[in-house]
């Protein structure tokens, strides 16, 4: 048996994908779409959260999922903490912060004001995945956050 131990934990899991458990939960609320190890351009403005402050830019390998219930966004963070959800919230709560899901040169950008969907946070973001389940991402979005 291997144990996920320490700075080694990180490097276990390949980029941009779903840990495990994480995959079972999006599994059991029903994946509409789902696609891992894509490449996206991540950009935080101005943002803003209890001991960090800044703008970041850069490439990353992420993973998304969206399921009846919820939008998930899951990676690498640019401040290169573990992997954690850029954006992991319910259908509803995208909706009521402004969330917006548009085309993106044949892929998908989400972009939304982060203090609406996480408070005692601030700035914006934009997530530009490369992704082909971009069409199917859109019309998804288009119907949820109607």
């Amino acid at each position: 048996m291997v144990l996920e131990v320490g700075i080694f934990a990180c490097g276990a899991r390949p980029k941009g994908q779903l840990p495990g458990d994480l995959r079972s939960q999006v599994a059991a609320e029903g994946i509409l779409v789902i696609e891992e190890g894509v490449p996206a351009d991540v950009t935080f403005l101005n943002y803003r959260a209890p001991g960090r402050r800044g703008t970041w830019r850069g490439r990353y390998l992420l993973a998304f999922a969206m399921t009846e219930h919820r939008l998930l966004v899951y990676g690498g963070t640019p401040d290169r903490r573990p992997p954690s959800p850029f954006v992991n919230v319910s259908w509803e709560q995208a909706r009521a912060a402004g969330l917006r899901a548009q085309p993106d040169d044949g892929g998908l950008r989400l972009s939304y004001d982060i203090s609406a969907l996480y408070p005692g946070r601030g700035g914006q973001a934009e997530l530009r995945l490369q992704t082909g389940q971009a069409p199917a991402a859109l019309a998804v979005a288009e119907a949820k956050l109607a």
